[in-house]
């Protein structure tokens, strides 16, 4: 009797269950160096006979981590080579091409799959074969419930989009592990993972961990299930988001309308599905419209009076026109005034060489108050955070002052000289004033006196 792991049976399991392969197919096979790109490598290698496939191995320097990718693309190449496959280097600049409120995660995957695509095509791939486990569905899962993705983010990771393939979804990295060990390979660690200021990365090193010590690992296999029933019900919801979005919208190169009176005549559910379509339709190529900005379309333009319009991320601004709500591009360039903290981490402020960083820390109250760059909210602050100068109209609730202040008379009381109100900078959370940056933050995102974690936003020179 042949002995099979628990890698291979399931993946085994799931390349039948998907119709993955068919056979006479090249499969064009991603591979980072990493335990679940090697693990996926080595089990397409070890059945590409039964399978009837040819393999080609493609390995994407980010050039990020400067000697130690170099050291990734040579043991990938190593692996290639021990199996006789071809072998396809790429590098690009990731951090080079990254805009203003870009997430460097979403911009390297976007760079890799593009990139993934046209060596497929020159290559004559019909599949293009990718590394992600059940474990990458749970951080998935968890990541996009602290952004506010709503139903359509919090749906799975399909086993099969397009020509690409994921053999390994129902695997544990655990398995991975087992499967590597007992094949005698050794993959290549990337020390980025171990930067917390991360979002995925502390899900994966803080939040998993104890929700298992916490519930037991079990606590994993309940939020699969829960995963896989939220992307049924999304398919029965996308069915009635797309009769109601004919019928409400009008689509164009650079806009689309909604006629508001019927799009308001809407369950609320079907409301946010729309608004998300229409910006998937503009930004195909983006990361889901958050649940803050969907709320914010929702609220202050749909239902606001006419006029009044919001600035999404990527240059699209949304407008109230008497009848109609228009999301479109900004007929100006996307002003420098502002960039977007998509999730934990920093990014650079607009128009000084200083950045700001948010991550999530046990509070250590010693340290209040010691450093005015440096400030603790409230931990359900939602992101993505917007950074930018002052506007007029701008206000917000100063923390142990009464009542609410506009921003221009707060840096007057605070004898703000005209010259240096310039300099200020204003970090909001859906539109409203988390921190005037260095002077005080809002009441409504103070921490509580029984909080034992908080959002840590510091600003430092670059």
């Amino acid at each position: 009797m042949v002995h099979r792991s628990a890698l291979e049976k399931k993946a085994l399991q799931m390349v039948e269950k998907h119709n993955m392969l068919f056979g006479g197919e090249t499969v064009l096979v991603g591979v980072s160096g990493g335990a679940d790109s090697t693990a996926l490598l080595l089990f397409l290698n070890e059945h590409r006979e039964s399978f009837g496939i040819k393999l080609v191995v493609f390995h994407l320097d980010h050039m990020l981590r400067g000697e130690e990718s170099s050291k990734d693309a040579l043991f990938v190449r190593e692996l290639a080579d021990r199996f006789g496959l071809d072998f396809v280097h790429e590098r690009r600049d990731v951090g080079a091409v990254l805009k203003k409120g870009d997430s460097l995660e979403d911009v390297a995957r976007k760079v890799r799959l593009d990139l993934m695509e046209r060596c497929a095509d020159a290559h004559g791939a019909s599949k293009i074969a990718l590394g992600h486990t059940a474990d990458d569905q749970v951080e998935t899962f968890l990541m996009r419930i602290i952004k506010g993705a709503g139903i359509g983010g919090l749906s799975a990771i399909d086993p099969v989009s397009g020509r690409k393939i994921r053999p390994l979804l129902s695997v544990w990295r655990s398995e991975v592990e087992e499967y590597l060990q007992e094949k005698g390979v050794k993959p290549r660690f990337d020390s980025s993972n171990l930067d917390q200021s991360r979002l995925r990365n502390q899900i994966r090193g803080r939040l998993v961990p104890f929700l298992e010590s916490e519930f037991g690992p079990s606590v994993k296999e309940a939020i699969i299930r829960e995963v896989d029933t939220i992307s049924e019900d999304k398919k029965f919801l996308d069915s009635i988001v797309r009769d109601s979005f004919e019928k409400v919208c009008s689509v164009s190169l650079r806009e689309v309308r909604v006629r508001k009176e019927i799009f308001l005549s809407e369950p609320l559910s079907v409301q946010r599905g729309i608004i998300r379509q229409a910006w998937f339709l503009l930004i195909p190529e983006g990361q889901s419209l958050s649940w803050t900005h969907t709320r914010d379309v929702l609220e202050k333009v749909f239902r606001g009076s006419t006029g009044a319009g919001i600035m999404l991320p990527r240059g699209v601004v949304v407008e109230n026109e008497y009848d109609d709500v228009v999301f479109r591009f900004c007929k100006e360039p996307v002003p420098s005034n502002s960039v977007f903290l998509d999730s934990p981490g920093s990014v650079k402020m607009p128009g000084m060489d200083m950045i700001l960083s948010a991550s999530f820390v046990k509070l250590d109250r010693n340290n209040f108050g010691k450093d005015p760059m440096t400030e603790f909210v409230r931990v359900d602050t939602s992101f993505p955070l917007e950074i930018r100068k002052p506007v007029p109209g701008d206000f917000f609730y100063p923390l142990g002052a009464p009542g609410k202040r506009k921003i221009s008379d707060f840096l007057i009381d605070r004898k703000i000289a005209k010259r240096d109100r310039m300099s200020v900078r204003l970090v909001l959370s859906g539109g409203e004033v988390v921190w005037v940056v260095g002077l005080r933050i809002d009441e409504r995102y103070k921490l509580g006196k029984h909080d034992s974690e908080a959002l840590m936003l510091a600003v430092r020179k670059i």
